[in-house]
């Protein structure tokens, strides 16, 4: 296979059949084929199928386009209604806003009367807290003072007991006790 060359082209080889030359033509083309007799009338059938299927997509346009206008005219009807309804609410609610306003108004001035009575009280109050405070000074005074006042209102009770011991003929002692005084 080394020594084998590939063949060169030739014309006939590359072109291959289109290089080969056609016959010419020898005498005249055959007749055309017959043809109908009668002349044409076109498709019948087919037209008046065509016909009714415009008819039908006609009347169905037609239907649809009255159930269109049905339900528009249905829709315009509620909106309507639905327009009046939510007017007449908007009106309610604008007077039940009227009246709640002044509710608020009477409510906010007898918060504001509640607190200058709450300042008025607060300052009654304040004297009547200074005027104990005040008085608790002496009050004060029998608080600090309990366990003397009790010694001295026992040795008061025991005096009075002695005194009517002796008093109803008995005999009593009288020690003589020596006391010294606070301060002295």
């Amino acid at each position: 296979m080394v020594g084998r060359s590939c063949p060169t082209p030739t014309r006939t080889t590359l072109l291959g059949a289109a290089s080969r030359a056609r016959p010419p033509r020898r005498g005249t083309p055959p007749p055309p084929p017959p043809t109908f007799g009668a002349a044409y009338g076109g498709k019948t059938v087919e037209s008046t199928g065509i016909i009714g299927m415009l008819e039908m997509i006609a009347k169905d346009i037609q239907k649809d386009s009255a159930k269109a206008k049905a339900e528009e005219e249905e829709s315009v009807k509620q909106y309507t209604n639905t327009k009046e309804s939510l007017k007449t609410e908007n009106k309610e609610l604008g007077e039940s806003i009227t009246v709640l306003e002044g509710v608020k108004g009477e409510k906010e001035g007898a918060v504001g009367d509640n607190t200058l009575d709450r300042h008025a009280k607060s300052s009654e109050l304040g004297v009547v807290m200074t005027r104990i405070a005040d008085s608790a000074k002496g009050c004060d005074y029998f608080a600090i003072n309990y366990s003397l006042r009790v010694k001295n209102r026992q040795i008061e009770v025991d005096g009075l007991i002695k005194a009517k011991t002796v008093l109803s003929g008995g005999a009593v002692s009288f020690l003589q006790v020596t006391r010294r005084l606070r301060g002295a």
